[in-house]
């Protein structure tokens, strides 16, 4: 399900796993942090893209058949992350992690073959 613009196989699920990471450090910064951060919104899209960013690592470092399902998956989730992390505009690791999660639906969108 590739297509002549996609990266390699490792390279999107580095890419995954770095976000991965970052999403979990930004969970844990928010959770210091209090307040906004720490509402349920910003911390649930924040689980949910660091769960699928592995999830999508894991299936691209088997080769499997379904990757590309889970990167179209991976791109949605980390557009959406970016946006809710971005929205903290003076906050840095929340800026990192929206930069990292723009980078990861971007790799993960050149994985997934137009329809």
């Amino acid at each position: 399900m590739r297509d002549s613009h996609a990266m390699p196989l490792a390279d999107c699920a580095a890419l995954c796993l770095e976000t991965h990471r970052s999403c979990i450090e930004a969970a844990r910064h928010c959770l210091e942090e209090g307040g906004d951060k720490a509402a349920p919104g910003i911390m649930a899209i924040l689980a949910d893209c660091a769960g699928i960013c592995l999830t999508t690592a894991q299936s691209l470092l088997r080769n499997s058949p379904a990757h590309g399902v889970l990167c179209q998956t991976c791109d949605q989730i980390c557009r959406l992350c970016a946006e809710n992390c971005a929205a903290f505009t003076g906050d840095a690791q929340l800026l990192r992690c929206a930069n990292l999660s723009r980078r990861c639906a971007e790799g993960c969108g050149m994985m997934v073959m137009p329809s």
